[in-house]
């Protein structure tokens, strides 16, 4: 459905359709898979604001929601790629919090799950993944100056739009 909206470019029709999306996300009533799948496509149009989806995943993992109905919100929400997922730091921190809180039975009945939400990710990205939750409540490492000795911020520069177009992110000039 989505994609078939998406491929009309009826600005009338997309407009309500993010808003159905919208509704969607915040009600009980679906599933938590598309509950969770629907903030991912908002997420990807940049239709959900960082305090809106904070919102949702602290109410999703809450202790008094059902952790299989948890784990399948996360697999909606991880479908797709995995870049934009990286920023969300406060989603990451929610998410090391629920899964502190799972006793050792719980984690081992949802670690396929879990799985599952992460297998389609790129190598790169679930690499990425793993550095941010290495380096989740400490620093990254101190890059040295013989690390950065051939750097030509210039150079470096004239490559941001290709790669905000491939990463699909918005440019923000400084």
């Amino acid at each position: 459905m989505d994609s078939s909206i998406l491929t009309l470019a009826d600005e009338d029709l997309h407009a309500e359709w993010c808003a159905l999306l919208k509704r969607l996300s915040e009600e009980e009533r679906p599933h938590s898979l598309l509950r969770g799948y629907f903030c991912r496509l908002l997420l990807d149009r940049q239709l959900l604001e960082a305090a809106t989806l904070s919102r949702l995943a602290r109410r999703q993992l809450s202790p008094t929601v059902p952790i299989e109905e948890t784990t399948l919100w996360l697999e909606g929400l991880l479908s797709g790629r995995g870049q934009r997922l990286l920023a969300l730091d406060e989603l990451w921190y929610m998410l090391d919090e629920w899964l502190q809180h799972l006793t050792n039975e719980q984690f081992m009945l949802l670690l396929p799950l879990l799985r599952r939400a992460f297998q389609d990710f790129t190598d790169a990205e679930r690499r990425a993944m793993g550095e941010k939750v290495r380096y989740l409540y400490r620093p990254r490492p101190e890059q040295s100056s013989s690390d950065a000795a051939g750097f030509d911020e210039k150079r470096a520069r004239l490559v941001l739009p290709i790669l905000s177009r491939l990463l699909e992110v918005p440019l923000h000039a400084d």
